[in-house]
């Protein structure tokens, strides 16, 4: 096979999913026929403009009283007048962006067009892409109705074309993240009004905890005097994006642009929902497991380079504690959402050797699911200590004594913790006839775990319990009590307990007999009450 047959291959995928695509040419000329498109078009613009107006009148005021006169000569008014339009466009895009994609398939649904829909040639993967483009162009149009605005910024001085291209390159990336969440949601929800809410939700509260993100952490760009000293994570909100558009970050002493960090974290993240939302399609679901999994480890592997890589001097056991954490909650919310549903065995198999099954690490069966969760939260840990090592090398750092130690204690009991919280997922699998059920009933065990045994420290800081009661060596079903002893967190303030510098062995123990007993239940639960069953969804 020639470069060329590949090429034609690849143009000929593109063109059917993209340019004759018919989800994408109904939905796109069905919204640019009436007067709503083209009214909300018009009145973007026109905000955007009497924002700039404002605030160009409030600058030249600034510039006029400090400078006595000379006005707007200030050298980074086109700077801040930048600022002001991106930080608007952001908002703008957070608050209408969902709307245009969080009912495209629900709308289908409760109009009765999603039968037809699934009758027709177009595959899941084809049905979403129409939808989701169909939004994507939208916004993007909207985008390049602004760009006249910020060629006059442009004039102003203060920034560079450049700069100007990259901002607009991390708006495009945040609006097609926001439209992914709409689809997303749509695909999760059989009501619109629901789906709707869902996508304001995400989109609102990742819109908020990426600028507070960026506010602690975009200072260093400001100076614009180090290129190699910004944070990698501090342009995940676009708004940030003119003061440090062309700064880069030190990742294991390579040079990284900040700006193609949050691009490509973005572009993933919205792609790994469109390939969710294509297994979610009514009547015609797509079966995108291995995709799906790769892409996750993906972006796990590659948030975990850049977040760990950074300029440190040292490596303390703290770190342990701050990263074993981190990943626990990450693996447990895995496991909650891959650990149920159907369990699909032969009747005279072992749903031990089932639920461990490796070779099924990749596809859509629970098993497999489970296998995948270990391998997850083993990937993502391992890419965490080889980090680590990695960045310690290029700078010359040290090692606190014991971090080694520690990092591998912690590493097996959350492998053992999760294990454990995957196989409580099955059993919820066994006993419920809904998936969602299933991973409501993991998270209420998980907050019981984690809950408890705080409670009853807090109350032993308040000195309500003595330390020789024996209810303290339900410590072992603590998630955290591996992590905070293996870190040395665990003080001489706290309940006194003879196994706690083997916590991580007693605590592995516990979770593993916890596996034992789930899958054992799960065994005779799912032929008396039958488990979780796709068709019911």
């Amino acid at each position: 096979m020639n470069l060329a047959s590949v090429g034609e291959r690849i143009s000929g995928k593109l063109s059917s999913s993209i340019y004759d695509n018919p989800v994408v040419i109904r939905e796109f000329r069905t919204r640019m026929r009436g007067w709503k498109a083209f009214t909300i078009m018009g009145g973007y613009v026109l905000l955007l403009a009497v924002v700039l107006l404002i605030a160009y009148y409030a600058m030249w005021e600034a510039y006029s009283y400090r400078s006595h006169g000379m006005g707007i000569g200030d050298n980074d008014l086109g700077l801040q007048l930048v600022m002001v339009l991106t930080w608007t466009q952001t908002i703008l895009i957070t608050l209408i962006v969902p709307s245009l994609t969080a009912s495209t398939l629900t709308n289908e649904i409760e109009k009765k067009t999603m039968q037809m829909l699934a009758l027709t040639r177009l595959s899941p993967g084809k049905i979403i892409v129409g939808k989701q483009l169909s939004g994507f162009v939208y916004s993007l149009v909207l985008l390049l109705c602004s760009a006249p605005l910020a060629g006059m910024c442009l004039m102003l001085g203060g920034i560079s074309p450049a700069e100007i291209g990259v901002t607009y390159a991390l708006l495009i990336a945040w609006a097609f993240l926001l439209n992914a969440i709409g689809v997303y949601s749509s695909s999760m929800s059989k009501r619109s009004a629901n789906a709707i809410l869902s996508s304001f939700g995400v989109s609102i509260l990742y819109g908020m905890s990426s600028s507070s993100l960026g506010s602690m952490l975009v200072y260093r760009s400001f100076s614009h005097i180090s290129h190699g000293d910004a944070n990698p994570f501090c342009l995940l909100n676009p708004g940030w994006g003119p003061i440090g558009a062309l700064d880069c970050a030190k990742v294991c002493g390579v040079t990284v642009p900040v700006a193609l960090v949050a691009f490509v974290l973005h572009i993933a993240i919205g792609t790994l929902m469109l390939l969710v939302a294509s297994t979610h399609v009514a009547y015609t679901r797509a079966n995108r497991s291995l995709s799906i999994r790769l892409l996750m480890l993906g972006i796990i592997i590659f948030a975990t380079w850049v977040g760990v890589g950074q300029p440190i001097m040292n490596f303390i056991k703290g770190d342990v504690l701050t990263a074993g954490v981190c990943y626990l909650l990450a693996g447990i919310v895995i496991a909650a959402t891959f650990a149920t549903g159907e369990i699909k065995k032969k009747t005279e198999g072992s749903i031990f050797s089932y639920a461990f099954s490796l070779h099924r690490a990749f596809t859509s069966d629970l098993g497999g699911a489970i296998g995948f969760v270990l391998l997850w939260t083993a990937v993502s840990y391992g890419t965490f200590g080889l980090t680590t090592l990695w960045n310690a090398r290029v700078q010359h750092a040290a090692f606190d004594q014991g971090f080694w130690s520690s990092y591998f204690k912690v590493g097996i009991s959350i492998l053992a913790i999760v294990t454990g919280m995957c196989a409580v997922g099955v059993l919820a699998s066994a006993l419920v006839k809904l998936r969602k059920d299933a991973s409501a009933l993991v998270i209420l065990f998980t907050i019981f775990a984690f809950s408890v045994y705080g409670v009853m420290l807090l109350n032993y800081d308040n000195g309500w319990f003595g330390s020789s009661n024996v209810e303290w060596h339900l410590a072992m079903f603590w998630p955290l009590t591996p992590i905070y002893a293996a870190a040395g967190e665990w003080s001489a303030d706290m309940p006194h307990l003879p196994w706690i510098n083997y916590a991580w062995l007693v605590c592995s123990l516990a979770y593993m007999g916890i596996t034992a007993v789930a899958l054992a239940l799960a065994q005779g639960a799912s032929r008396k009450f039958g488990g979780v069953r796709e068709d019911m969804e």
